[in-house]
């Protein structure tokens, strides 16, 4: 395999396959925020193995949150701020 793509697309093609081999078994407890990160993460490898499937992953949200400190968690969870 590395004689055939050498070393540093054998590993974007390892990460690609253990991102999509993570969402295959999600673990004991499914949680949905790590699911979608997992989701993002292996479309990104998808991004980087094959550019242009890029065109497919147009629309999707890829840019982080906002950064919440302590004081912003515990305003929303109090229901006195939107989180904007």
């Amino acid at each position: 395999m590395v004689s055939i793509l050498g070393w540093k697309r054998r590993r974007e093609y390892e990460q690609l396959l253990a991102s999509l081999e993570k969402l295959q078994h999600p673990g004991k407890y499914f949680d949905v925020v790590e699911t979608l990160w997992d989701v993002q993460l292996a479309s990104s490898y998808v991004q980087i193995v094959e550019p242009k499937t890029s065109t497919y992953f147009e629309d999707f949200f890829v840019r982080a949150g906002k950064a919440w400190s302590t004081g912003d968690n515990i305003l929303i969870q109090a229901g006195l701020d939107g989180g904007a």
